[in-house]
């Protein structure tokens, strides 16, 4: 039996075969365990909903209680940087299929423990009619969205057999015909339709929040400083840290950029800092504008400052809003690269300028 250990191994591969062998024929190996994303992070299709579930919650929902911290956007955390947490989820799930018969197959989860689980769970009472409904409906959301397979679960329990058991039944006895084989998220899926919240019958029971401040214009040719005291702090989403005095670092795998365009806009240009961790890993940058990639470069850790210039797919018309996503194939990770800064760090950003259309 493996009860939530699974996803604190690499060598998987090689402890289901060694499970595979030393089990008798009808023996059984039973599990419950993490089987999302890496790090227990989120597939783009539910992160997606989270953050358009985010902006109504209450504040005093938003408190982080591992990282002690409040998280206003929603960090999408890679909790495998430190402690090998959830170190290979994704792969346990197709690992098994391999090497073993399923004989009882329950998959669950994905937007549920986000608000259940020790970060967010805390600042939820259920004695609350509001918090508990929210709840219930998070669950009920859940449940439609992998039925209809537009996101994936994260959690399993399984009881399985040796391929050379008799007694195994050919089918798996599963939930709603959730079978293992359709519970796996392939990483290099992209064909996920993202799905929104608007289409679906879940209806916040918070009342709407106060107004948000108003989204910055930026003005081309204007340089915006990502330094303390700079104009930068406004645009700022998830994945940045406090200012340093020069620059302000990304940090995780993604990070963002919210703003307006104060004219007509074709491009953008990034100065920046690359971190440079001590790996013999191609690292790269990607900037995305409101969901569409605009440029990629590979950071080769010689220049020390950097600068990325790319032309927008379509230019920004005055008042447009932008979701600039800035996503790293690899930040710093302090588990293996000797860091005395603990936080996986990606690039230190010193200035934004837009180009006119």
């Amino acid at each position: 039996m493996a009860h939530h250990s699974l996803h604190h191994l690499v060598e998987l591969e090689r402890i289901f075969d060694q499970v595979n062998s030393y089990l008798p024929p009808e023996g059984a190996f039973i599990t419950m365990d993490m089987i999302g994303r890496n790090g227990h992070m989120r597939w783009p299709e539910t992160l997606g909903i989270i953050r358009e579930l985010w902006p109504a919650l209450p504040d005093r929902l938003k408190w982080d209680h591992q990282l002690s911290r409040f998280d206003r956007w929603f960090e999408n955390w890679d909790c495998s940087i430190e402690g090998f947490e959830g170190i290979r989820s994704q792969d346990i799930l197709p690992a098994l299929l391999e090497r073993f018969k399923f004989e009882r197959f329950l998959a669950y989860g994905g937007l549920s423990e986000i608000f259940t689980d020790r970060s967010f769970g805390p600042n939820f009472d259920p004695n609350n009619p509001p918090d508990a409904n929210f709840l219930s409906q998070i669950k009920a959301l859940e449940d439609d969205l992998i039925r209809a397979e537009q996101v994936k679960p994260t959690q399993l329990i399984a009881v399985m057999r040796p391929l050379r058991s008799h007694d195994c039944p050919g089918e798996a006895i599963c939930f709603e015909g959730l079978t293992p084989t359709k519970a796996v998220r392939s990483a290099d899926r992209q064909d996920f339709g993202a799905p929104h919240l608007g289409n679906t019958s879940f209806v916040s029971p918070f009342p709407a929040p106060d107004e948000e401040p108003a989204i910055p214009m930026v003005a081309c040719g204007a340089p915006i400083h990502f330094v303390p005291g700079g104009n930068g702090a406004a645009l700022t989403r998830w994945g940045w840290a406090e200012p340093d005095p020069d620059f302000t670092w990304s940090v995780g795998l993604a990070s963002a950029l919210r703003f307006r365009a104060a004219e007509g806009a074709a491009g953008i240009l990034l100065k920046f800092v690359d971190v440079r961790p001590p790996t013999t890993e191609r690292r790269f940058l990607t900037l995305r504008l409101n969901d569409r990639e605009v440029a990629s470069i590979e950071l080769d850790g010689i220049e020390a400052v950097r600068e990325i210039s790319a032309a927008f797919p379509d230019s920004l018309s005055p008042g447009d809003e932008a979701l600039l996503e800035i996503e790293l194939t690899r930040p710093l990770r302090p588990d293996v690269d000797d860091s005395v800064d603990r936080r996986p760090l990606g690039i230190g950003l010193i200035s934004m300028s837009l180009a006119p259309a």
